[in-house]
């Protein structure tokens, strides 16, 4: 009959923790204890490092989205956008540059309508549009809503869909001048395309 095999007894300098582990891992030929933890206090300090460069972009980032939008509500402040009842004119004209898109879902164009009538206004470039559009834009609102399991929808805020800068007021002879030129830039680029209007 052979002998009872005796269990085997672990090594001693089996590693148990994690750290431990990593700081053996570290370990090379020739490296003592104390410069492998050198070493990994030195890449805790570099990722540390990499981190607060990345929270400080995206606070940059937070900074110019924040500067754009305070930029566009106060080149609104800065302009009357409705007559006074007083006044002779029916609209105010304007020359703006609507904002770039935010996001991927946004629009390519800018479309607005105002009591059956859309106007389509390219992003980025200088435009021409009358006041009581820039009213709708400035009523405009899409509402952003946070909902958990198990839990009502709530709304947690929003914001403005369509963002620009007024440059200046214009004269509603310039307005009619710029938008007639801009429909048959349009009616052009469409005809070429096969679409008629």
């Amino acid at each position: 009959m052979p002998a009872p095999k005796r269990p085997r007894k672990k090594k001693t300098e089996e590693v148990t923790t994690t750290k431990q582990s990593e700081v053996t891992e570290v370990m090379t030929d020739g490296e003592s204890e104390k410069d492998a933890l050198i070493k990994e206090l030195q890449a805790q300090v570099l990722s540390q490092e990499e981190h607060e460069k990345q929270i400080k972009k995206l606070q940059e980032q937070l900074a110019k989205a924040e500067a754009e939008v305070e930029s566009a509500n106060k080149s609104t402040e800065d302009f009357k956008l409705k007559p006074d009842p007083d006044d002779k004119e029916k609209f105010y004209y304007f020359e703006i540059i609507w904002h770039p898109k935010r996001s991927d879902s946004d629009e390519e164009f800018v479309t607005l309508g105002v009591n059956g009538k859309l106007m389509v206004w390219a992003r980025n470039k200088p435009a021409v549009i009358r006041s009581d559009y820039l009213e709708v834009c400035e009523n405009a609102f899409v509402p952003r809503f946070k909902q958990l399991p198990g839990e009502e929808r709530k709304e947690i805020g929003g914001l403005k869909p369509y963002t620009y800068t007024i440059n200046r007021k214009i004269t509603q002879e310039e307005y009619d001048r710029r938008k007639k030129e801009g429909d048959k830039a349009l009616h052009e680029d469409l005809a070429s395309k096969g679409i008629s209007l």
